[in-house]
């Protein structure tokens, strides 16, 4: 979303469902400070979560062991919500390294790099933890709790690995959000469309309908940022393996009997322009 459409389109959409929250109706009023501040209030009102008050901007570490297990619990009612993002390395790789460290030093890297995307991550990510112990390495976000993100990094892990992370969940973010504004399924038949199931071309996984847009949308991300910061390629899934995978889930969104009475023209626009990505690199 941020590279394939556009940092600006982001904000406006943060700033759409969030301009109840903002104060003030001046020039002024929507900058990132302003902006984050009224999706924080957003949140605390919609999701009852008092606990992302504070920091007011950016996001806090849970080390609380309650929270944590209570985030834990959130996020096995709905298994599919993770993203492993090195098959190699399972749980039994972390021996306990400092994940607050590291992420600290991932979220450091992507602000160096994308400040536009880290400034959005200042908006959007409130919360993060990681899972003790970690089951496997990888990252995931819920559409239940806006802003709260689980990290678990390995051993192996560098900082670059928290910036895929990163990318990947604020990705998910802003489909949620540019749904709720836009509608990506015709209201009649948003269940049934959630109902429809797609097969992963990676470890053929079932995929919900709205999980199978994710997966192609933030494939495409993931490689605009890589193509920029990475030209010696990413120590985990090749570039040439994230984009077959995110073509195949295409091809198998296409090919969903009666697809286009299930989606809007805003899932269509989202599909097209991750797969004119995804285009690109299969050309390289």
């Amino acid at each position: 979303m941020f590279y394939t459409l556009g940092p600006e389109e982001v904000l406006e959409t943060c700033a759409a469902l969030a301009q109840p929250y903002l104060v003030g109706t001046g020039p002024h009023s929507t900058n990132n400070l302003s902006l984050g501040l009224a999706w924080r209030r957003m949140l605390i009102d919609r999701q009852s979560d008092e606990n992302i008050e504070e920091p007011l901007i950016g996001w806090r570490w849970v080390s609380n062991s309650s929270e944590i297990n209570y985030l834990d619990l959130m996020f096995d009612e709905d298994s599919r919500s993770c993203t492993r993002l090195d098959f190699s390395q399972p749980a039994a790789s972390w021996t306990g390294i400092d994940d607050q460290r590291i992420i600290n030093d991932g979220w450091g890297l992507l602000f160096s790099q994308e400040p536009e995307l880290g400034a959005i991550a200042s908006i959007l990510i409130t919360t993060i933890y990681s899972m003790t112990p970690p089951r496997y390495s990888g990252s995931g976000s819920l559409h239940a709790r806006l802003g709260t993100v689980y990290i678990n990094p390995n051993d192996s892990w560098r900082p670059i690995h928290i910036v895929e992370c990163l990318v990947r969940e604020l990705t998910r973010q802003m489909i949620w959000n540019d749904e709720a504004r836009y509608g990506h399924y015709p209201k009649q038949v948003r269940s049934f469309a959630s109902s429809q199931l797609i097969r992963s071309s990676v470890d053929r996984e079932m995929l919900s309908l709205p999980q199978a847009l994710a997966e192609v949308v933030v494939g495409a991300e993931q490689l605009c940022y890589r193509e920029k910061f990475l030209s010696g390629g990413f120590p985990g899934m090749s570039d040439t393996e994230l984009a077959e995978h995110s073509i195949v889930v295409s091809e198998r969104i296409r090919d969903l009997e009666n697809i286009e009475n299930l989606t809007t023209n805003r899932f269509w626009k989202l599909l097209t322009t991750a797969e004119e990505r995804l285009a690109v690199t299969t050309r390289q």
